[in-house]
């Protein structure tokens, strides 16, 4: 039991025996560590002193409660953020989100709960920020990511007294992707026929590739003799730049089968480089996500402009971009989809060919699961066919 003493202002005050430290003292021998609580009085004191001691004893106590949130946010970045600036260095917490996380905590976190010390952050306030974020704008889905860091930030600190335990966090807003029907690729593939962006899209939809496996392709990664591309690593952002980091998982590290078609196209892009650059495409993964939205955009204008009779060729070209955008108009409008839909275009044509979902989850670096997922949101006359299937058997 803790040895409680009445002080001179009339408080009483415990001291704790915590731990054992590593230091020595004058006396070398291990200093020794103690908590000290002090209360008006000497019942409540006492009380206090023995939940502390229940919890060093259950290994349930943590020291930092007397830190300030923004201290603590600071030294949890050094604990666990890397220096992906430095060559071959690998780290639990990817490059880029990183980069999404420091956001978090330098924006959102601090300017909320930074003058706050640990031990006083209670669940009222985790759910206030939680009701603010969602008031001022930010998206269920977003704000869920906020929660689940804040709650990683809080019980490495404070354990089983994380006030963030026995909140609900929001419910992410569900996306359904635009899954292109053949049709509607065959749109896309004639407005980028024969252009700079005509690789991209066949690879996105043909290949099923991220946009950070396009962008980080180095010639060596193409087997034209097999028809066979290598993935094993994706362009991300870090606080030092884009760098080439780790696929998102184990399985994003394939070597997939190509078109010969694909292995012509990069042949004639390869020709018609002034200067071998070490990556095929030098545009940044980002940089491409706007691009694709562009000429959608710009496409379907151009098509409006053509039926009024005011088209011209100023219409079918983008400049003031790295590189300048053009594009071919297509019959009809082009869907307003992201260019991540495209790996969905590929699950689905590789479920509709029936290609064993084994397969077809190695070649997207999936995990099966995951792909089923992707399977779901087939276009509607797939799913009516199968509800006829159904229906005949039974």
């Amino acid at each position: 039991m803790a040895h409680v003493r009445k002080l001179k202002n009339g408080t009483f005050q415990a001291a704790v025996y915590v731990c054992t430290s590593a230091e020595l003292d004058k006396h070398g021998k291990p200093k020794k560590i103690y908590e000290y609580i002090t209360c008006d009085s000497e019942k409540e004191c006492k009380s206090k002193a023995r939940e502390l001691e229940t919890d060093i004893e259950n290994r349930t106590y943590s020291s930092l409660g007397k830190m300030k949130f923004d201290a603590w946010a600071n030294k949890w970045i050094d604990i666990n953020f890397v220096d992906y600036s430095k060559p071959c260095v690998k780290g639990k917490i990817k490059a880029s989100t990183q980069v999404s996380y420091k956001m978090y905590i330098e924006t959102h976190f601090k300017p909320f709960f930074g003058r706050l010390y640990l031990r006083e952050i209670q669940e009222m306030h985790i759910k206030e920020y939680i009701s603010k974020k969602l008031k001022y704008g930010l998206s269920p889905t977003t704000v869920r990511k906020h929660f689940y860091l804040l709650n990683a930030i809080l019980y490495d600190a404070l354990k089983v007294k994380n006030p963030c335990r026995d909140v609900e966090p929001p419910k992410a807003k569900k996306y359904t992707p635009h899954v292109l029907t053949e049709a509607e690729f065959e749109l896309f593939h004639a407005a980028f026929k024969n252009t700079w962006d005509e690789i991209p899209l066949l690879l996105g939809a043909w290949c099923g590739m991220r946009l950070g496996e396009i962008f980080c392709l180095k010639w060596g990664d193409i087997d034209k003799d097999n028809c066979m591309i290598t993935i094993d690593e994706t362009r991300a952002i870090s606080e030092f730049g884009y760098i080439d980091d780790d696929p998102k998982s184990e399985r994003g590290m394939r070597t997939i089968p190509i078109s010969q078609k694909i292995i012509d196209l990069l042949e004639a892009r390869r020709t018609q480089q002034e200067k071998i650059s070490h990556y095929i495409f030098q545009l940044r993964p980002d940089s491409y996500s706007e691009r694709f939205g562009k000429i959608i955009d710009r496409h379907n204008k151009a098509l409006k402009q053509l039926k009024a009779g005011k088209v011209k060729r100023s219409d079918f070209v983008l400049t003031g971009h790295k590189r300048c955008i053009e594009f071919n108009l297509a019959s009809a409008p082009l869907p307003d989809i992201r260019f991540h839909d495209l790996r969905h275009y590929h699950a689905t044509i590789l479920y509709k060919n029936n290609i064993a979902d084994q397969y077809a989850a190695e070649r997207l670096g999936h995990d099966i699961l995951v792909l089923k997922k992707i399977y779901q949101h087939l276009e509607l006359s797939t799913k009516k066919e199968m509800d006829d299937k159904v229906r005949a058997l039974f």
